[in-house]
């Protein structure tokens, strides 16, 4: 702990050992050490090794001196040191840090993977800190940690979070705490965590994600065929290989909204799951779309791996827009007319 200090992130170095507080000799100490105490702490990095009790002397034993750290450990506890077996050693040398905050940027070769889930896109998180993969627990991973993996592994967006071990216990040793993401990230190596190490935390607490699905390729065309203008019929969608007809419970009114616009046809007047343009003949393409009706194209909307195992060509979904609106140039003499945008 780093104690007498203004906050959590300066202050005298302080160690628990054999249930009692003690402090750091400032012997041989230097920032190499000072950064290990603050990405212990979550506190960023170290803009200053402090020597002589800057921050008054402390009580108790003077556990070590002649600590030697790297700078890249996780904590003192990894380093070099000597362990003071007198305990008649002076206070008057006490360490102290300053660090630079109370987050730190975690590596950027951070890797996330959902496992124990029925698809990739559901399961235990599990991350890569470049030495090995670990499940992660704290009470800061919530929605917004979600979206961001859910976002990483191209899986659409959240639909729920779990922390009660879900999707089972994972089984190494738990990588990251605390974790503290905005929701707006485009990985979890742009998120920070407040601390490397939870004491209390256990595999009990994991963390799980269920996201909505995978996000639909850049390249997906859609066209409405078998109706009486381009703006109404069986709804078809081209994956970059073939064009198909789709069906499932989750193509709705506002997928045809999403359809309607991208079609430049207005907006859906009528929905139908019931072949009411014919069956279509090639291979389905999507099952089980989920679009929430505000998105420009059906690429950004998100579709769940997993096939509906009972849908029939007498499920093909179908739409009937409200024709398109073409947006006519007004001259100065020719009347103008209220231009609605949907």
């Amino acid at each position: 702990r780093l104690s007498n200090g203004s906050n959590y992130c300066l202050g005298r170095v302080e160690v628990y050992l054999n249930s009692i507080w003690g402090t750091v000799s400032g012997e041989s100490w230097d920032i190499n050490d000072a950064n290990v105490v603050c990405r212990s702490r979550g506190c960023g990095f170290a803009i200053a090794a402090l020597t002589n009790s800057y921050f008054g002397e402390g009580t108790g034993p003077v556990w070590f001196k002649d600590v030697g750290c790297t700078g890249n450990e996780y904590g003192l506890q990894s380093c070099p040191l000597t362990i003071i077996s007198t305990n008649n050693i002076s206070h008057s040398n006490d360490a102290g840090v300053i660090c630079s905050s109370g987050n730190f940027l975690i590596s950027g070769n951070l890797k996330v993977r959902l496992v124990n889930g029925s698809s990739p896109c559901n399961g235990r998180v599990e991350v890569y800190d470049a030495v090995q993969w670990g499940s992660v627990c704290g009470p800061n991973w919530d929605m917004s940690s979600a979206r961001v993996i859910c976002r990483e592994l191209n899986c659409g967006i959240p639909l729920k979070t779990h922390s009660n071990a879900f999707f089972g216990r994972g089984n190494r040793e738990q990588n990251l705490v605390n974790f503290m993401c905005h929701g707006w990230e485009n990985s979890l190596a742009n998120c920070t965590s407040n601390r490397y190490i939870a004491p209390n935390c256990t595999h009990a607490e994991d963390f799980s994600v269920i996201c909505s699905g995978i996000s639909l390729k850049s390249n997906l065309k859609v066209r409405l065929v078998n109706g009486s203008s381009p703006c109404n019929g069986r709804v078809e969608v081209y994956d970059g290989i073939q064009w198909g007809s789709v069906c499932g419970p989750s193509w709705d009114m506002n997928s045809a909204r999403v359809i309607c616009r991208e079609l430049k046809c207005g907006i859906p007047r009528e929905t139908y799951t019931s072949f009411f343009f014919g069956k279509g003949t090639g291979d389905r393409v999507f099952d089980n779309l989920k679009c929430y009706g505000w998105e420009l194209h059906l690429s950004s909307c998100t579709n769940n791996p997993n096939r509906a195992p009972n849908c029939t060509r007498t499920e093909d979904f179908s739409v009937i827009c409200s024709e398109r609106k073409d947006i006519l140039k007004i001259g100065d003499t020719e009347k103008r007319e209220r231009i609605r945008f949907w």
